[in-house]
């Protein structure tokens, strides 16, 4: 048996089940907020218990990468039909072609709007990567549909390598001419939200980050409000401007 290292992403979806990805958004009817909250919770909670007691502590990035999906998946079926999960998204850009980990898209629209990377160690440079990836999805958008008389464009991103998880945030803002006049850039990092010694606690922390940080993506998507809005919750903040 290969190790899970090895393995590729089909490889573990196909050992653990599409329901771990996929099948989330079965789970909830007509609820409340707090008892929808409850029902991903237990959910996500009964999807997590096989990896972790086959996988444990991911000695990979396809390892976390495993996990995080099974946390969006449950995140997403929160909104109910409004946002969509994909994985192995690829996208092009000056910099290259390349394949983003996990994309949130607008379900009523199919717009895209958040990118998510996983991270085995190196989240700060993830947070780059992620940046790179955030700034092509607008400029693509840009290209297809034009400004739209709007003077700027937000899209938001996750980097996280399980324990700690990072919000980046890419404004580009556009000219009348629809010449990119500046490009600005901002994170906040949500340290120490999940550990593995007490999986079932801390996923909660996850699901929580994850519904607040979804809502971000979509309410831009919609609107495209230019502001990260304040979450309950300890965070560091970087504000970073590109011409």
């Amino acid at each position: 048996m290969r190790p899970f290292s090895k393995l590729g992403r089909q490889d573990l979806l196909k050992r653990f089940g599409e329901d771990c990805i996929s099948g989330a958004d079965n789970m909830i009817c007509v609820l409340s907020s707090s008892e929808k909250q409850d029902a991903a919770s237990e959910a996500l909670s009964i999807a997590l218990k096989p990896i972790v007691q086959t996988i444990g502590r991911p000695d990979s990035e396809l390892g976390a990468s495993l996990y995080v999906g099974v946390f969006l998946a449950h995140a997403a079926a929160l909104y109910e039909g409004q946002v969509r999960l994909g994985t192995q998204f690829p996208l092009q850009s000056v910099h290259g072609n390349g394949v983003v980990d996990y994309i949130i898209a607008e379900a009523t629209k199919d717009a895209l709007c958040g990118i998510v990377e996983v991270k085995h160690t190196d989240v700060r440079g993830g947070v780059s990567q992620n940046a790179f990836q955030l700034h092509a999805a607008i400029m693509k958008r840009i290209r297809q549909e034009g400004t739209q008389n709007r003077t700027s464009y937000t899209m938001y991103g996750i980097v996280t390598n399980l324990a700690d998880w990072i919000l980046v945030e890419c404004t580009v803002f556009v000219g009348d001419d629809s010449a990119v006049e500046r490009t600005m850039f901002k994170t906040q990092r949500f340290p120490s939200v999940f550990d593995l010694d007490d999986w079932e606690v801390y996923s909660k922390k996850v699901l929580s980050f994850l519904h607040w940080a979804l809502g971000n993506m979509v309410s831009d998507s919609i609107h495209q409000v230019k502001r990260i809005k304040t979450h309950n919750n300890n965070s560091a903040s970087n504000h970073i401007c590109a011409p």
